[in-house]
């Protein structure tokens, strides 16, 4: 019987697994770290497995696969478990997993949290927008490093790591070839968000996660007039709350359906 849960987030990129016991994260992990300790924590069952899984598939993640619970099966005529979702089934699973968390969490357990923007920002930044009907939809930008990338065909432009891209400050007037590409990503960013918020708002919270996201929320504070008033919350690992979530949501219901078979059978007894 297991009695710990791996959560695993394969992203475009830098993927890492969660290890939670007894309902606590204990740590997150690099997949390359991970690997030489795998089998400690897959053979005998100790550990149940869930994947979210939108990047390269290599062999590790292939294994852990394999070992995972097929969450595949909770998706149904526009339903993941409970929740609505007005998207095909192209959605990625991490968007889909961490609307869910939020879904439950978030919009039907306080009443005055009825629309909710998700953003994630990584290799790609996407905006999802969450509320007591579900998740609604949204949107996929190119991250930071993606939207640098771009310049890359010009012949006399440099090409720039997003390293040197400092979000967290004001978008400044360019007074060189390397500020103008390095502004210019920043300027497109907050213009698009500018847009988001006026154009699908107001939002009554909004929620950022993924690697960069202290970033991003630096960016808006300094750089876009938001209701001073819109709570911002900030959750780096919440794809691993959510799939841990998830994990007590289908154990939960497993359980009330094995009882009710088992209240089902006394009565027929009877």
């Amino acid at each position: 019987m297991s009695n710990g849960l791996i959560t695993v987030d394969n992203g475009n990129s830098n993927p890492h697994v969660g290890i939670f016991q007894n309902g606590l994260l204990d740590a997150i992990i690099n997949f390359k770290d991970f690997a030489p300790y795998k089998d400690e924590f897959l053979n005998e069952n100790k550990f149940k497995v869930l994947v979210s899984n939108v990047g390269e598939t290599c062999e590790l993640l292939k294994e852990l696969i394999l070992k995972s619970i097929d969450l595949t099966q909770y998706k149904n005529d526009g339903l993941f478990i409970d929740m609505p979702y007005n998207y095909s089934e192209g959605i990625g699973d991490d968007r889909l997993f961490q609307s869910y968390y939020i879904y439950k969490k978030k919009t039907l357990e306080k009443e005055n949290q009825k629309r909710i923007a998700l953003i994630d920002a990584g290799t790609y930044i996407t905006a999802d927008i969450v509320t007591s009907d579900g998740m609604l939809g949204g949107f996929i930008f190119p991250g930071t490093q993606a939207l640098l990338d771009t310049f890359k065909k010009g012949a006399n432009l440099p090409c720039i790591n997003q390293s040197l891209l400092k979000l967290g400050t004001h978008v400044n007037l360019p007074e060189n070839t390397e500020q103008a590409l390095l502004e210019s990503t920043k300027l497109m960013l907050v213009s698009t968000f500018a847009n988001f918020f006026k154009i699908y708002g107001p939002f009554d919270q909004v929620i950022i996660t993924g690697g960069q996201g202290l970033d991003i929320y630096s960016l808006f504070k300094n750089n876009l007039s938001l209701d001073s008033e819109l709570e911002c919350e900030i959750v780096p690992d919440l794809i691993h709350y959510s799939l841990a979530f998830i994990d007590q949501v289908i154990s939960q219901t497993t359980s009330n359906m094995h009882n009710t078979v088992k209240l089902g059978e006394l009565r027929s007894v009877t």
